[in-house]
């Protein structure tokens, strides 16, 4: 966090990565409120070689969905969630980026990033923004927008066909 974002966290006010201020909302009475801040870009997508068009975390790293989880609900814990690390946002923030992203409650004051209700996870095996190494590895797959065009992939995975 740079200095700036720290003073204006510090203040109450939120800098967003696109330049925009927010300032506290008056409410009632003159109260203050503070505003429901925009996560700008927590996923986006790219192009990766061989793999096609995905969707992709801010630091350009694959993002995936879990077969076993339900629709704004995730069933990766302990060691799982150690492996496959969950997209967050804080509670007071909502996800922007491509359309079909929300967030659902995870823990106190954290949400999990959701495309389309299926909750987003990285994995630790990926060590730089163009790999997809845990792609169809213990029920996780890559978030695939559009497949290379010159390949023809088939799938059963139920959350296949983004």
């Amino acid at each position: 966090m740079n200095h700036t974002t720290h003073h204006a966290r510090t203040l109450g006010v939120a800098v967003l990565t696109a330049g925009t201020l927010l300032l506290p909302l008056a409410g009632p009475a003159g109260a203050t409120r503070a505003p429901r801040a925009r996560v700008d870009r927590v996923a986006h997508p790219a192009t990766v070689a061989g793999v096609g068009r995905i969707l992709v975390d801010a630091r350009g790293y694959a993002l995936y969905t879990y077969g076993p989880d339900g629709r704004d609900r995730s069933t990766c814990t302990g060691s799982c969630l150690a492996a496959w690390p969950a997209l967050t946002v804080p509670a007071h923030e909502r996800p922007t980026g491509v359309p079909g992203l929300g967030a659902f409650a995870r823990a106190k004051d954290v949400r999990q990033v959701a495309w389309r209700g299926h909750p987003l996870y990285t994995y630790v095996g990926d060590t730089r923004p163009d790999e997809v190494t845990g792609n169809g590895v213990a029920g996780f797959h890559v978030v695939v927008l559009s497949a290379p065009r010159h390949t023809t992939t088939t799938t059963t995975h139920p959350t296949s066909g983004y």
